[in-house]
């Protein structure tokens, strides 16, 4: 099943008249989907507009997109809803794999209308991880957990679980007469949602990760993504726990597509590049792909760590010293989905560019 769903992508891949070969990961709110909350509805008519054009336009190029998306797939206010309410548009005429959840499934689209997941990702994942849901959620939810501690020194923030991950969610959930009125738990996916100001997100997401290695979870990832704009200094942020951060599911599925393309065409050779605007998009930004690219409008967090690690390079793309590797990252000035559309325009001199400075 799923490599048919490779081979699709591969086809895809190869009715691009270039050598380079060129493939996209993106994150979607704010990225792929713009959500502007001052916005009027003409202005959110135009942005869809332009995220319409740009798909129809990588489907025309041959260019495969894949979300990487903390959103799930089919659920409600998930990926498929969102796109198809949204934009008016049919999700599976342009997306053949996404990742979702964080990045912890891989959705195959198989057959027209029929996703599945990748099982082989998800054996990956609980063998390389460890993640114990079971263990991480009762280390959080003890008389004396990190959920006390937390909202004891972070009060004014209103921490919470995200409504799957309330304690009577998951008690209505594990009984099983009951567990039809209750949202299914993510396996991979602990969730809590805080309002503050950039500085204090910050200080959560370190004690939340500091609490976590002090119980002994050292393999779990904490990844903090802006939920929502309330006000000019205030933001709604979602602080999720899970096994790996974004950069993982691309790092799995780029060198099975480079496998099959390589096996068509040996000559070819596959660039990929990862979108995002977020902090949760940080990692696979940094170390995963060819290269990098930033929306416009990305978060402070993400903008703060590419100004500690920049090296050189002049106007919207900069080469950045990460883990003792030169990484080339594109600064796009265009927000949203006006960024993806202009990089399609213009991939073969982002990528001319980057060769250049990498030389």
């Amino acid at each position: 099943m799923k490599v048919i769903n490779y081979l699709k992508i591969v086809a895809k891949l190869l009715s691009q008249p270039t050598h380079t070969k060129y493939i996209i990961f993106t994150d979607i709110d704010d990225t792929l989907l713009r959500f502007s909350p001052n916005a009027t509805s003409d202005q959110l008519v135009r942005e869809d507009q332009i995220t319409k054009d740009m798909l129809l336009l990588a489907n025309k190029e041959g260019i495969p997109i894949i979300p990487v998306t903390g959103r799930g797939l089919n659920i409600e206010f998930g990926v498929k809803p969102l796109f198809e309410g949204r934009l008016q548009i049919e999700y599976d005429n342009f997306f053949d794999i996404t990742v979702s959840d964080g990045c912890t499934v891989i959705n195959h689209q198989n057959n027209p209308h029929n996703w599945q997941i990748d099982t082989e990702y998800d054996e990956r994942l609980e063998k390389e991880s460890g993640f114990s849901r079971e263990k991480i959620y009762a280390t959080l939810t003890g008389t004396d957990g990190i959920n006390v501690q937390l909202q004891q020194e972070f009060s004014d923030t209103l921490l919470r679980f995200q409504p799957r991950d309330t304690p009577e969610n998951i008690v209505k959930w594990n009984a099983k007469e009951d567990s039809t009125m209750a949202i299914p738990p993510q396996k991979y996916k602990i969730s809590y949602i805080f309002e503050s100001t950039d500085d204090i997100r910050e200080k959560v997401h370190a004690r939340l990760e500091q609490l976590l290695l002090l119980a002994g979870f050292d393999k779990v990832v904490v990844l903090t993504s802006r939920d929502k704009i309330l006000s000019e200094h205030v933001c709604r942020y979602n602080i999720d726990i899970m096994p790996v951060n974004k950069a993982f599911p691309v790092n799995y599925i780029v060198p099975i597509i480079q496998n099959y393309l390589t096996e068509s065409d040996p000559s070819t050779k596959l660039f990929t590049i990862v979108v995002g605007n977020d902090g949760n998009d940080k990692n696979m930004i940094l170390s995963a792909g060819d290269i990098g690219m930033c929306v416009a409008d990305s978060t402070q967090e993400l903008t703060n760590t590419l100004i500690k690690n920049s090296l050189y390079g002049e106007g919207d793309l900069k080469i950045y010293q990460i883990q003792g590797k030169k990484r080339p990252i594109y600064i796009s000035p265009y927000p949203g989905p006006q960024a993806l559309y202009e990089l399609i325009k213009n991939r073969e001199v982002i990528l001319r560019d980057c060769r250049n400075l990498l030389s």
